[in-house]
Parts: structure tokens; sequence; C-alpha cells
């Protein structure tokens, strides 16, 4: 990802990365919505529930609660 090293250096309230967390969330809810699978550790693949996603509304697959 092209992150310049001054959005990498901000902190969130708790003094770790903000962006590591932002990562972190994003990949949680991919998860949650079955939409990417991470069985094997440090691995993640898309499912086919990811086709189903649009780019240009992407809470329209899930129902609009992601």
């Amino acid at each position: 990802m092209n992150i310049s090293d001054e959005a990498r250096a901000v902190l969130n309230k708790s003094g770790g990365s903000k962006i590591k967390n932002q990562v972190h969330w994003a990949h949680q809810y991919l998860v949650n919505y079955n939409v990417i699978d991470n069985s094997a550790c440090g691995i993640w693949s898309l499912t086919p529930v990811s086709s189903l996603l649009s780019l240009e509304h992407p809470r329209t697959a899930c129902g609009g609660e992601m």
C-alpha cells in the first residue's frame, strides 16, 4: 500500500498504530461477512461471496449492515 510515513506515524488513543488498527478492523469485517477466508495462518483468500460485492455500493451485498 502507498501509505505515507506521516500517516504511518499517527497513533491512536492507546498509543498503537492507527493504520494497523484500521487494517485489523477491515480484516475482521471481511471475515465476519465471509468475504475473505484466513484459515491458513497469515494467508487471506477471497471467497465466492467477494464476487457479489460492488465497489461502488459496498454495503448492498450485506443488506446495508456493514
